[in-house]
Parts: C-alpha cells; structure tokens; sequence
C-alpha cells in the first residue's frame, strides 16, 4: 500500500507521503499495532504519540527509534499546519524557497532555511530507516558518492542518479540499453568528481538529469560529456548549458536533440 503511493506521488516536497515523512510514522506505528495490539490492549490507540510512548514501553520501539519517530512526528505536523494556515487550502508540500520557507524556518526556531531543510532531511532518513526495519524493506542503496557530496536532498539526488545510470522509470523499470549504461559508466567518476566540487550539487545534478530525461538519444549526451571541459561548464552556467552545447556539437558532427 505504502508503495503504492509512493509510486504515484512523485513530490518530494510532500512532507505527508514522501518517503520518511508522516505516513511513515503512521505506518510503522500501525503494523506494530496490528501485530502486537491483539495480546497488549495498552497500545490500541488511534493517537500516534501515544502509541509510540506505548511501544517504547513494551520495548517493542527502541529508545532511539521511538525517540526519532516522535520528534520527526511533532516537528512534520508542525510544518503540515504552517503550510495549510499559509495557503488557505489542504497541502502538506514544502516550499523549496521564497518568503514562505522564509516565515516557516523562522516559525520553527531555525537560524535559516537552509538548517531547516537540513534538519527534515536529517529525519526523514532516520524515520526511513525505522519504516524499512519494521516492515522489513529492502531498499536498493544509493551510490556510496553519495555520502561524500553534500546534498540537501539525498533521496531525490539517489533516484536522479539512478536514473542516469540505469533510466529507471517512477516504478522503477530499467529503461536504457547496454550501450546507453555503459556510455554513462564513461562519464561517471568525472560526473562524481563534478559533483564533490561544487557548490550546488543537488541544481547540477537535477539539471544533467533533466537534460538526458529530454533528450531522445542519452548515449549521445553521454558521449558528449567525456569532454570534460562541457561537463565543468554544466556546474558553472547550468542556465545556458544547452546555449553552449549547441555552439559546440555541429563542429564534432553530434545531432542536437531537445
């Protein structure tokens, strides 16, 4: 079920269904409910808090665990009931900038927008980790670059690279041929470094990402890019990379496709 929506939600702004927010907790909370609520009438509860503290007690939620679900829990509603007051309508979507983030990093107590969002993340990783344990999911590991660049995003930035490796699709079909992953393996540990070195990794990667998922020939893309020389470009002018690949492809004899 969980899966379900996640495969049909595809904002990760969505502090509600996006992976490691509140239908996480919700649903953690709930199968050990339904496992154990038969037996242990303490934890038949329709308050999540509640039944957090209740699992903690019959140890069934270790101290850390029910520790990060409650404050990921308190901090999440908070954010839901800020965002919903602000623009008068049903949402639980983070905005990613603008005087809203603005007013609700500083609603929160957080020095700026940029700790706030470090913070969500921050326990929406823990509260995945919790999730994936109790309901015993195996979830395919980002790359292990991952925890070396400092993303502010790291579960849309593992599922953009995956995507450039394989052209996994939102419901995780594999989508490129051998020819196209193997072209991209050229350009990996370049695209890597790239990515280490900049200041904004997460813009750099979303749009190296949005150029293949535009292009109809991806190999071509990747071949491009083992000049090193545009790829370094794509980090210092992402607004006008494609400006200067057009300039640059007719005389090498590559198509141009948009």
């Amino acid at each position: 079920m969980k899966k379900s929506i996640e495969e049909n939600s595809d904002d990760e702004q969505n502090i509600k269904l996006t992976a490691g927010g509140i239908r996480d907790i919700e649903f953690s909370v709930q199968a050990l409910q339904l496992i154990h609520g038969g037996e242990k009438e303490n934890l038949r509860t329709g308050n999540s808090l509640k039944a957090i503290s209740e699992l903690a007690k019959e140890e069934l939620l270790t101290p850390e665990e029910s520790h990060t679900l409650s404050k990921a829990y308190i901090l999440f509603r908070k954010i839901e009931h800020f965002v919903q007051l602000m623009n008068d309508k049903q949402t639980h979507t983070i905005p990613k900038e603008g005087d809203t983030l603005y007013k609700l990093s500083r609603y929160l107590e957080f020095e700026n927008e940029k700790q706030f969002t470090s913070k969500v993340t921050e326990l929406k990783r823990k509260v995945r980790d919790v999730y994936n344990n109790i309901l015993a999911v195996k979830e395919e590991s980002s790359p292990k670059f991952m925890e070396a660049v400092d993303f502010s995003n790291y579960q849309k930035a593992s599922k953009d690279f995956q995507f450039l490796a394989r052209g996994l699709s939102l419901i995780g079909e594999k989508q490129f041929d051998t020819n196209t992953a193997k072209a991209f393996q050229n350009v990996e540990s370049d695209l890597i470094e790239l990515l280490r070195e900049t200041q904004d990794p997460d813009l750099v990667l979303e749009n190296f990402t949005r150029v293949i998922k535009n292009s109809k020939i991806p190999s071509v893309w990747y071949k491009t890019f083992e000049d090193r020389s545009l790829l370094k470009a794509l980090s210092n002018c992402v607004c006008s990379i494609r400006v200067q690949l057009i300039r640059w492809l007719p005389r090498h004899n590559w198509p141009i496709t948009f």
